[in-house]
């Protein structure tokens, strides 16, 4: 069977068509979160916070960089803010501005891969434009606008920038490096990585496939185990889970039901943006089974059609899928009675629409085959119903957006005004973990540290000893 992607240059119209998809998702993403995004912390900012107190008094150790939050060990996260706090003197819009730009990176990524293959202008730009768009839509406002999500936008860099890697390096032991160092990395970053590893092992068995089998056997063997490894360490020692998580994986265990329902739903919730935010599942329960549907379908057509040569856009639709679901479940399996009772927070959507992009890149993988058009139809129905659902619910979370804008001014206003009495129980209502003494403890200390930041400092003093708490 012929191979559809192409193994020279894509032609100069294909990297055109990337290109321009690549800056209307920019420019989408730009504006929300240069529009709405607010220089201040929120919530578990302060756990931040305080980490960067500290390694500013005493240094950077081993125990601060992978103390538990939760059940994550924010390892990257922490170094990442930290820097970005330190330069940009406390510019939390700064973080903001950061956490897009590594989701453009993605993007760009994923949008070479589709560059690569032999489709119609039309099917490119198709496939293209619902891609960039679902990546950088705005149902995921509240990790675009919280600093704190850093972490979420992290783990699909390292997804897809690893299966890229895999599929393009020169040997299987390279390969193999990669993939192990993806899956130690992950975990480090937020718990679900651990099915990073995972989910680069078929990208890994598309690199390896027609090696030697000297080479291509221990190769996959190593990186099997190393996600296994990773995986045991992560669950047993290393995110206090194993105890922690014991009652909740034994009540999931017995409402597998109800636990597959909010799969499909959170799965479902990017394609019916509109409904998941007013708290009305049903659409995305539905599109949620359809899309898991149309993803097997997909995943298993495209493996039994392998080429003879490698495809980088097959390992990253292998990554996205296997991360985006495993990632979904994991969600699921944790927060069961959080997810059955509120509407689905806007922070879950970026894990399944990793999964919805991977699917997309399947079909356009299947459609550049060229032997059969139902695969290219699909693709364009695909492609226009992400198109359609992404681009109709721009309104609504324009609204939402300038809803947050304010919400947060209004904390900033708070923060500022933190020393007088008649704030303190409005300080209280925004400090979530912490009371107002703790927190104005970390104003200080930020401003000690120097970056405190004139937009929320108490009395605007963000230079100087703050004034004395009444």
């Amino acid at each position: 069977m012929q191979h559809a992607e192409c193994n020279s240059e894509a032609p100069r119209l294909h990297w055109t068509v990337a290109a321009a998809a690549w800056l209307l998702g920019a420019a989408l993403l730009v504006y929300y979160v240069g529009s709405f995004g607010v220089n201040v912390p929120i919530a578990d900012d302060w756990d931040h916070i305080k980490t960067s107190i500290d390694w500013n008094d005493n240094g950077i150790t081993a125990v601060s960089l992978l103390a538990l939050h939760n059940e994550h060990r924010l390892a990257v996260p922490r170094l990442v803010t930290h820097a970005t706090l330190v330069l940009s003197a406390g510019d939390y819009r700064a973080i903001l501005l950061l956490n897009a730009g590594i989701a453009l990176v993605s993007l760009a990524i994923i949008l070479k891969a589709i560059a690569r293959l032999p489709l119609s202008r039309w099917e490119l730009a198709a496939a293209s434009i619902a891609v960039s768009v679902l990546f950088t839509s705005w149902c995921q406002w509240q990790n675009w606008l919280w600093a704190f999500q850093t972490p979420w936008f992290l783990l699909p860099l390292l997804v897809v920038a690893a299966a890229a890697a895999v599929a393009w390096s020169r040997s299987a032991w390279t390969a193999a490096a990669i993939m192990a160092a993806a899956a130690i990395l992950a975990p480090m970053i937020m718990v679900n990585g651990i099915f990073v590893g995972w989910a680069l092992l078929p990208a890994l068995a598309l690199r390896v496939r027609h090696e030697p089998a000297t080479r291509a056997w221990p190769a996959l063997a190593a990186g099997a185990f190393c996600a296994t490894a990773t995986t045991a360490w992560t669950l047993l020692a290393g995110s206090g889970l194993a105890g922690a998580r014991a009652d909740v994986s034994a009540g999931w265990l017995d409402n597998s039901m109800d636990a597959l329902r909010l799969l499909i739903t959170v799965l479902g919730a990017p394609l019916d943006p509109a409904g998941s935010f007013h708290g009305k599942s049903m659409l995305a329960a539905i599109a949620g089974a359809l899309s898991l549907a149309a993803g097997s379908v997909a995943a298993i057509a495209s493996w039994r059609g392998l080429p003879r040569d490698r495809t980088s856009l097959l390992g990253v639709a292998y990554a996205l899928m296997i991360f985006g679901v495993g990632s979904v479940g994991a969600v699921v399996m944790g927060r069961t009675q959080l997810l059955s009772s509120d509407p689905i927070q806007s922070r879950y959507q970026t894990l399944a629409i990793a999964w919805h992009v991977g699917v997309l890149l399947c079909y356009a993988w299947l459609a550049s085959n060229r032997r059969s058009h139902a695969w290219r139809v699909l693709l364009m129905a695909i492609s226009a119903v992400f198109i359609a659902v992404t681009v109709s619910a721009l309104p609504l979370f324009r609204i939402h957006g300038t809803n947050m804008r304010t919400a947060l001014e209004g904390h900033q206003l708070i923060y500022r005004e933190a020393r007088d009495p008649g704030r303190i129980d409005a300080l209280r209502s925004i400090s979530r973990h912490y009371g107002p003494d703790e927190i104005l403890r970390r104003l200080d200390g930020m401003r000690r540290a120097g970056f405190l930041h004139p937009d929320y400092a108490p009395d605007g003093q963000a230079d100087g000893p703050l004034p004395k708490a009444p």
